[in-house]
């Protein structure tokens, strides 16, 4: 099962050193340059709405989609990805955020349902 600790994350039992995006239980680096331009404003790299546009145009159509928001719950949400997950929510995908722990990233490993992923391993 997930192992978690700040910064690091062991997936499927296999250990990561950073955040990790995982469509059906594949799993990829995030791509964190997608947001990166938004560092200033936001004192940390967020999860910007295009970004998670990018890994949903990649991944397919999700039936759930899981958000780690880091060890202490600090991965900060733009505007746009609030107004996605709203939209989302209203077409039927279930959106789970939660600080990134060993229960959520066993929920991940054992959702039986089409998923979306993206596992912030700090902050």
């Amino acid at each position: 099962m997930g192992r978690t600790s700040f910064g690091r994350v062991v997936f499927n039992g296999i250990e990561y050193g950073h955040d990790i995006v995982v469509c059906n239980g594949r799993v990829r680096r995030r791509r964190k340059e997608l947001s990166a331009h938004m560092r200033p404003r936001y004192g940390h790299t967020p999860l910007a709405g295009e970004e998670l546009k990018t890994y949903l145009e990649e991944c397919g159509r999700p039936e759930v989609i899981f958000v780690g928001t880091g060890v202490y719950g600090a991965l900060p949400l733009t505007e746009d990805t609030e107004e996605l997950f709203k939209e989302l929510s209203q077409a039927g995908v279930e959106i789970v955020k939660s600080v990134t722990n060993d229960g959520l990233l066993t929920m991940v490993e054992r959702e039986q349902r089409r998923y979306l992923a993206v596992i912030h391993v700090t902050c």
